[in-house]
């Protein structure tokens, strides 16, 4: 990345040029704006250039992701209480997507059994 260039807009790019994203969904996914956006982005891409997500839970449930439970009502709560309305819905919906897709969960005393697939 060029020195200078805007981060996120040099990321969102990247995404949009790219056919693959790994999405990885930890407790802390949800409390990063960033993270959200680029969530968006990739599901935008998938339905419209065939770019493929590939989720992986790691040490949340699929099911915490798809209801926003867990340690993500937290932090979807503070965002309500500061991002519009449309932002944080969008952030939702790609959150509830994403839960749907197959993927992998990764629970702690699983990774040997993850890595060898």
């Amino acid at each position: 990345m060029p020195r200078g260039a805007n981060k996120s807009e040099t990321l969102l790019a990247a995404i949009e040029a790219s056919m693959i994203s790994v999405v990885l969904l930890s407790s802390n996914y949800a409390s990063s704006p960033s993270c959200l956006d680029e969530l968006v982005t990739i599901l935008r891409c998938r339905h419209k250039m065939a770019h493929r997500p590939l989720p992986v839970f790691y040490q949340v449930s699929p099911e915490d992701v798809q209801y926003l439970s867990g340690p993500f009502k937290r932090d979807f709560d503070d965002h309500k209480d500061i991002y519009t309305y449309n932002r944080v819905d969008g952030w939702i919906k790609a959150m509830q997507a994403v839960a749907d897709l197959a993927g992998w969960h990764l629970e702690r005393h699983r990774y040997a059994l993850f890595l060898s697939q």
